[in-house]
């Protein structure tokens, strides 16, 4: 008879330990498995962005917001637009209108054109005639300079209409883009100069950027309808002294004369 082994039984063992076999790789790796842990993993963020969790994640690949944009100059950086913002709540007080109102009225005592036109705006006042005057422009422009910094839309547009409503005074006047582009020049002057504006070179470079901005694009509007004023006034000459004028052989009365002389030769014959 066999002795019996008491420390090794020879009953066969279901399992070799008691601890439970890891899970293989390759059902690790297995596509089912993938999708339920992405969908759990995508369940259990938006339950906890809905707990009150922090939307950073969320907003990591997100466009900049408008606010953080001036569509006028796309080409500045996110910090040139802050330090603009900065300092045009520290620049935009009461005092900015008396500013930018010796702009204008610096620039009519260099530009003889805009000093004429200025002075009949004036006297239309004291008639109580519609007028847009010094006080009037420099109001606008604060406007302007505010819906721009805010990032409102159109505002290209606008500009270049404020160019073309300008064109008018060509006419009588000579207004040109030279004088539209020396009070561009006395504006960035006087704003580089300000307290917040002159104590940075970065805020100052970014300012000067926004008002040559502003200037380029009225004096796009201006051209651009001046051109058009030019090609109106060429056919209009063209047709003035041209010998065969249109009107003179469409009108009834001048067929009439016509068909009458040519009777007359006719009875000569």
């Amino acid at each position: 008879m066999k002795s019996q082994n008491f420390l090794f039984p020879s009953v066969p063992r279901t399992t070799r330990s008691l601890s439970p076999q890891p899970q293989k790789i390759t059902k690790l790796l297995s596509p089912s498995f993938t999708a339920l842990s992405t969908k759990t993993i995508d369940n259990n963020s938006r339950n906890f962005l809905l707990d009150g969790g922090s939307k950073k994640l969320e907003r990591s690949n997100s466009i900049v917001p408008p606010r953080f944009s001036i569509s006028l100059c796309p080409n500045l950086t996110t910090s040139q637009i802050m330090s603009i913002k900065k300092s045009w709540k520290h620049i935009n007080t009461k005092g900015l209108f008396n500013v930018l109102r010796r702009c204008y009225q610096r620039c009519q005592s260099c530009c003889p054109t805009v000093a004429m036109i200025f002075s009949t705006e004036s006297k239309k006042k004291q008639q109580n005639i519609y007028s847009c005057g010094v006080s009037e422009h420099t109001k606008y422009f604060i406007s302007l300079l505010d819906r721009i910094i805010d990032n409102e839309p159109n505002i290209e547009l606008e500009l270049k209409n404020v160019g073309k409503e300008h064109a008018k005074l060509y006419e009588e006047y000579k207004l040109s883009t030279a004088d539209i582009e020396r009070l561009g020049e006395i504006i960035a002057d006087v704003f580089l100069k300000l307290d917040g504006i002159r104590q940075n070179k970065e805020t100052s470079k970014s300012w000067r950027i926004l008002i040559a901005s502003i200037i380029d694009k009225v004096s796009v509007g201006y051209e651009s309808e001046l051109r058009l004023y030019r090609r109106k006034s060429a056919i209009v000459y063209d047709n003035k002294y041209c010998p065969y004028q249109q009107e003179s052989y469409m009108s009834e009365e001048t067929c009439n004369n016509q068909i009458e002389k040519l009777s007359k030769k006719l009875e000569e014959f």
